[in-house]
């Protein structure tokens, strides 16, 4: 495996895999910028299952940002249904799901349309006639796919692009940068990422590192890193920076520029105690690390697969 991941052509098929992605993504991301800028006012709900939550985390992260004013509660699917849904009328939300036959997806649905608000639901196409029959009353946007992973990406790439047009105009040039990125298109980028963290990746598979870690905020980037891993062989879980510790032989770490201070800090914990960091820090703006972490992660899938 660690022979194929350089090989160019590799490199070179993965990118043109990423750009079958990204064409699947685009009437996804067209019906989500329509979505937003028709039905979103000043509230928006966010919730997410399964592998949703990057998808649902690229689209918090960017609302947080580039729209300040706008309030937005950002919980897991069962949170939302419990807590949030039946004490709240008239509002709308996106909910992000990799798993159609969850029922915590249909009850939260049912609810919804009981109390009057109105939910964008962005799944994969359940194989079951029953279900498909269910999600035909709903308003859903499916992905055809038969990989949670898969889907997963497809969303993120459909969210991403759907926010970069949506805020394009905002916050000068950091909004202009981010709409450029977008415009060069994914595919592109790709090559360079693993061009970049050949290494690290290597060191993936060769340390078989059972523990991600990251910030807070790149958590969802995490939790897709020990997918990736578990279809590996690993048995991996995440821990936050800040916790990080124990007997370890390995760990992943995801992070970006801006958190540099958190790792150091736990370079100063673990180094001394003959721990290896695997470090992946993204020189990016923070709200593209998500989309180019979950791409050049996935790439170890794509190899082992070959």
């Amino acid at each position: 495996m660690l022979q194929k991941l350089r090989d160019s052509v590799n490199v070179k098929k993965y990118a043109v895999y990423v750009a079958e992605l990204e064409e699947r993504a685009k009437s996804l991301a067209e019906a989500i910028v329509f979505f937003i800028n028709t039905r979103v006012r000043d509230k928006l709900v966010i919730s997410y299952s399964d592998l949703g939550y990057i998808p649902a985390h690229i689209l918090y992260g960017f609302t947080l940002v580039m729209d300040p004013d706008k309030h937005v509660v950002f919980e897991d699917t069962d949170t939302v249904q419990h807590y949030v849904v039946p004490y709240r009328e008239n509002f709308v939300s996106i909910l992000f799901s990799t798993d159609p036959y969850n029922p915590s997806i249909i009850n939260y649905m049912q609810t919804s349309r009981v109390m009057g608000n109105e939910t964008l639901l962005l799944t994969v196409k359940p194989g079951d006639e029953r279900f498909k029959q269910i999600y035909s009353s709903f308003n859903t946007l499916q992905v055809d796919v038969n990989e949670e992973i898969e889907a997963s990406i497809i969303m993120s790439i459909a969210t991403y692009y759907a926010c970069i047009k949506l805020y394009s105009g905002k916050l000068g040039s950091r909004g202009t940068r981010l709409f450029k990125h977008g415009e060069e298109g994914l595919s592109i980028i790709v090559e360079e990422l693993i061009s970049k963290y050949m290494d690290a990746l290597e060191k993936i598979v060769y340390d078989k590192p059972v523990i991600v870690s990251s910030p807070a905020f790149l958590k969802p980037a995490s939790i897709f890193a020990t997918s990736i891993l578990d279809k590996l062989g690993l048995n991996a879980h995440f821990e936050d920076i800040s916790r990080v510790g124990g007997r370890l032989e390995s760990i992943l770490l995801l992070a970006t520029t801006v958190d540099e201070h958190l790792v150091k800090r736990l370079k100063f914990r673990l180094t001394p105690a003959g721990v290896k960091i695997n470090e992946i820090i993204m020189n990016t703006d923070p709200l593209e690390a998500h989309i180019y972490l979950i791409l050049l992660l996935y790439y170890l899938i794509f190899i082992h697969k070959q």
